[in-house]
């Protein structure tokens, strides 16, 4: 079960609603302060963890250089979205609730898109980000705070979603960086020392059992025609011609048993040593996709508190009207959470 932090647990239990009409929406823009804090904690830690070479749509480079990139441009969003809430709260705060708070909105929004535009993200972001300038005077143009935020949902929206879309290229990273790191573990002369010996042994011991399993058919076969012969009959299987020719056979085969046998045995002690000495490669490897599977995992989370941000502006004008504080919850829960897997990511080190 995940435990709330300080700071978080006061948000959380934070009043319902502020004083006058409208609510006091400082715990959100708080809230989305620590979702950025958490994303921006996040980033440095799986930064810290990214070696190597990264290929991803035909062309390399270094992985933590193209991760912090495109990270850092994340962050810098969710910068926007936090001071455009903080806007809000100051809107609010001040208790005017006509038209002049949409006017105000109006400025929020256009602070965010301005924030956006200048971001180092994706072309489609930043071209939306543009486009969405001439739908600002639709928001100004509202007669209150809680019509200006409805009027400024589809522009939020739609900026937000394209974020979230976005983080598409944040896996292709993680995953580019978690192959190069396979690939470097499995091109290591130890690996291959070791892959060398296992593939002798295991070819040798294939060999050996065939060999067995041949001399147990031919024990057979040998011993049921010394029986024929022994009993004044003719041998059935052509093992042998004579008691004296099955008797040498069968002493051969035991030999030829018995020397397979014992080499068996060494093989499987062999085996074991390869085994002990691949240990450490398939520590390496699952530590790899471990932290791999973390990486995904925050990302995951990201765009969650994204959504989750986004859910909660699409009711706040609702929210407005009525006096009430939105509902922060899951928004704070999900900046918990990141920093949970951050802190395993570092115990994990």
């Amino acid at each position: 079960m995940h435990t709330l932090r300080g700071p978080l647990l006061v948000l959380m239990l934070a009043p319902l609603a502020g004083c006058g009409s409208l609510p006091d929406l400082k715990p959100l823009a708080d809230a989305t302060s620590e979702l950025q804090s958490s994303a921006a904690v996040a980033g440095s830690e799986v930064s810290a963890s990214l070696t190597g070479t990264c290929r991803i749509d035909g062309k390399e480079s270094a992985c933590r250089n193209e991760f912090d990139a495109a990270w850092d441009a994340r962050v810098a969003a969710l910068g926007a979205i936090a001071d455009y809430t903080d806007s809000l709260a100051q809107i609010a705060a001040a208790g005017e609730s006509g038209a002049e708070s949409a006017e105000q909105v109006g400025n929020a929004v256009n602070g965010l898109l301005g924030a956006l535009g200048q971001a180092q993200l994706s072309a489609p972001v930043v071209d939306a980000a543009t486009k969405a300038y001439a739908e600002v005077a639709r928001v100004r143009a509202m007669r209150s705070m809680a019509d200006a935020v409805d009027a400024a949902g589809p522009i939020v929206s739609g900026m937000v979603s394209l974020l979230q879309a976005d983080a598409v290229e944040m896996a292709k990273i993680v995953n580019a960086a978690a192959v190069g790191a396979e690939f470097e573990i499995l091109g290591r002369e130890e690996y291959n020392r070791v892959m060398r010996a296992h593939e002798v042994a295991v070819s040798e011991s294939e060999r050996l059992m065939e060999s067995v399993a041949n001399d147990y058919a031919a024990l057979g076969r040998t011993s049921r025609d010394l029986a024929s012969i022994r009993a004044g009959q003719s041998p059935s299987q052509n093992a042998c011609s004579s008691e004296s020719d099955c008797t040498e056979k069968l002493r051969l085969i035991e030999q030829n048993l018995a020397i397979d046998r014992k080499r068996l045995s060494e093989l499987g002690g062999e085996l074991e040593r390869v085994n002990q000495a691949y240990s450490p490669v398939q520590a390496e490897l699952d530590a790899v996709k471990k932290r791999r599977n973390q990486q995904v995992v925050l990302l995951a989370q990201f765009n969650r508190g994204l959504g989750e941000w986004l859910s909660i502006h699409r009711s706040l004008g609702a929210d407005l009207r009525q006096g009430l504080q939105p509902n922060l919850r899951q928004l704070l829960q999900t900046a918990v959470d990141i920093r949970e897997i951050v802190d395993e990511m570092r115990s994990a080190q």
